[in-house]
C-alpha cells in the first residue's frame, strides 16, 4: 500500500461511485483575526494506492497534528484498514477522510502526520497567521452587461 495523495480540503466526500468530491482543497495557509482562532472545519484528504496482491488484507492508518511548540497530539487513534475492494481482478484505492474541527492557540506551523503500520508516510504543513488586512465577510463582485 502506497499513499497515492493526501491535502486539507474545506469540505470532501466520496459519493457511492467512489468519486472524491472536493470543495477549496489543497490549502496551506489560513488567516485569521486573532488568537486563540477557532476555524470552520476542514477535512484532511487521502488516498492509498493498493495493488491487488493485497486484498483482504489490513493496514493500521493514524493521524497526530504537531503544533508550534512541537507538541505532538492524536487526532485520529490507530484504525484497521480494510482492504476489501469489490473488485478483486485489479488494483485498487482506499479513501480515508478525517473531519478536523480545532482551536488553534498560537500562530505557526501545525503539521498532519499520516501513519501507516507505524511509520510515518506524510507530513502535511498547515500555517496559520494573523491576517494583516481585515478578513472580508464576503466578496462582492458586480457585473455590468455588455451590448454591442
Amino acid at each position: 500500500m502506497q499513499l497515492a495523495y493526501a491535502f486539507l480540503a474545506r469540505s470532501a466526500e466520496v459519493t457511492t461511485d467512489g468519486t472524491l468530491q472536493v470543495l477549496g482543497g489543497d490549502f496551506d495557509v489560513l488567516q485569521v483575526e486573532s488568537f486563540p482562532a477557532k476555524i470552520p472545519p476542514f477535512v484532511l484528504v487521502a488516498k492509498f494506492a493498493c495493488p491487488i496482491s493485497e486484498y483482504g488484507t489490513e493496514h493500521v492508518v493514524s493521524i497526530d497534528m504537531t503544533d508550534p511548540s512541537g507538541e505532538r497530539v492524536e487526532l485520529m487513534p490507530p484504525n484497521k484498514l480494510n482492504l476489501s475492494p469489490m473488485a478483486r481482478d485489479r488494483d485498487f484505492g482506499a479513501s480515508l477522510l478525517v473531519h478536523v474541527a480545532a482551536q488553534f492557540e498560537e500562530p505557526g506551523k501545525y503539521t498532519y502526520h499520516i501513519l501507516a503500520d507505524e511509520k510515518e508516510i506524510k507530513a502535511i504543513p498547515l500555517y496559520l497567521a494573523v491576517a494583516e488586512l481585515p478578513i472580508p465577510i464576503a466578496l462582492q463582485v458586480t457585473t455590468e452587461a455588455v451590448s454591442k
